[in-house]
């Protein structure tokens, strides 16, 4: 192993280690982190018997001062007074933190950082080379990514939810287990960011008459809705899709003026250059074109699936998936980018030619540098004064690697003379 490679996983063990240094050398800083102000007093809630206060009663159209958000702030006392305290998830990530909320609140963190440490590395295990030197490279690769360091520090769900369903299911469907690939990304409704990246995936083999990956991804989000029921009510399955619809006026009120800097993601970026008196009449037009790209991707991975084998179409609609996100969800902030990790594991298989695998390592460099030097810029300069066009230029290199990694595979169909 050169010394870069020795350094450079020095660096990820320290990556990994820090979120949790932070915690117990910061306590009342984090508590501006999503874990503490979201998902310990959510599980608080739920382990006290007080679950339907997660969420905002039908009679009030804010989250300020609804009972969430009162909790919390009695909770932790250091928050700002400004901040407004929102549950927009599941009920059943509430009662997933019950046990958590047992804890005191920096080791509950620190418990859910090592939990999502854990994680990360089993993703990266199951496609990490077989050659020990190598091994540890792909091991530590993932901690490099700045997403992933920013989800462990704040205490995000991306990981757990979103990246080890989305890994699980990829190597399943590699082996062409396709309904258990669908049911486990079924499991996303704990994460609906991700869910699109699903659709994607599923969709495209139903549409090519392959449907047991949709009938597996239909079954395993029923499951999760029949779980939500027989364990919180059906008024809490109720109530958490209306904390969804809610959750818009985030970015279209001035009463809550999210940070400009971790929205990522073109239809929001697109109303943060409005006022916001005009931002509800533009939300139409912005989720439409997103609505367009997502069809077009489908429309693309279809016809993929049916020139490429089977390994390299799997591989290719989860990487279009992936990074279709920061596209066409609504709500996708900088930490759900740790889904893009999925990259290294791709890439350092051998599901690609070695042409191809060739090309797309450096596109992979280009995503961390690009991913990581906007982390970077929003940590530790006033890039907020550029406002919204400096997630734009995030979200427009997203769009352009993707474009990138088409041409690479478009480029080998012809050079090769594949149909």
């Amino acid at each position: 192993m050169s010394l870069f490679s020795k350094l450079m996983t020095i660096l990820a063990v320290f990556l990994a280690l820090l979120p949790s240094y932070i915690v117990l050398v910061q306590p009342v800083l984090m508590q501006a982190g999503d874990f503490l102000i979201t998902f310990y007093p959510a599980g608080k809630l739920a382990q006290i018997g007080r679950i339907a206060d997660i969420y905002t009663p039908a009679n009030m159209t804010t989250f300020i001062n609804a009972p969430f958000d009162k909790f919390t702030h009695e909770l932790f006392p250091a928050i700002a007074k400004s901040y407004v305290a929102i549950y927009m998830y599941s009920p059943l990530i509430a009662l997933f933190f019950a046990p958590f909320s047992l804890l005191q609140a920096q080791a509950s963190l620190i418990l859910w950082q090592s939990i999502n440490i854990a994680a990360a590395v089993y993703c990266a295990a199951l496609f990490a080379r077989p050659n020990l030197k190598e091994k540890i490279q792909d091991l530590s690769v993932i901690f490099l990514f700045c997403p992933i360091f920013h989800t462990l520090l704040i205490g995000q769900l991306g990981i757990f939810f979103g990246l080890l369903p989305l890994t699980v299911a990829y190597k399943l469907l590699l082996q062409q287990k396709e309904f258990l690939a669908g049911l486990v990304l079924g499991t996303l409704y704990m994460k609906p960011q991700f869910l699109p990246c699903a659709l994607l995936v599923c969709g495209a083999l139903f549409f090519i008459k392959r449907p047991k990956a949709t009938l597996g991804l239909l079954c395993g989000m029923v499951a999760m809705a029949l779980l939500t029921v027989a364990l919180t009510g059906s008024d809490m399955l109720v109530a958490f899709w209306q904390s969804i619809k809610m959750s818009d006026t985030c970015y279209s009120c001035a009463g809550y003026r999210p940070a400009s800097t971790i929205i990522t993601c073109l239809p929001a970026v697109i109303l943060q250059f409005f006022d916001f008196n005009a931002r509800e009449g533009v939300k139409i037009y912005a989720y439409g074109a997103a609505a367009l790209i997502g069809l077009g991707a489908l429309f693309y991975c279809v016809q993929m699936w049916r020139k490429l084998p089977h390994q390299q179409a799997t591989a290719l609609t989860f990487l279009i998936g992936l990074f279709v996100l920061p596209l066409v969800v609504p709500h996708f902030l900088f930490y759900d980018l740790c889904g893009l990790a999925m990259m290294a594991f791709m890439i350092n298989t051998n599901v690609f030619e070695p042409a191809v695998s060739a090309k797309l390592h450096p596109l992979r460099r280009a995503l961390w540098c690009i991913c990581n030097l906007y982390y970077v810029g929003f940590s530790f300069f006033p890039v907020i004064l550029l406002g919204p066009w400096y997630p734009l230029i995030l979200v427009i290199l997203l769009a352009v690697l993707l474009v990138l990694i088409l041409r690479v595979q478009n480029q080998k169909q012809t050079l090769t003379g594949d149909p």
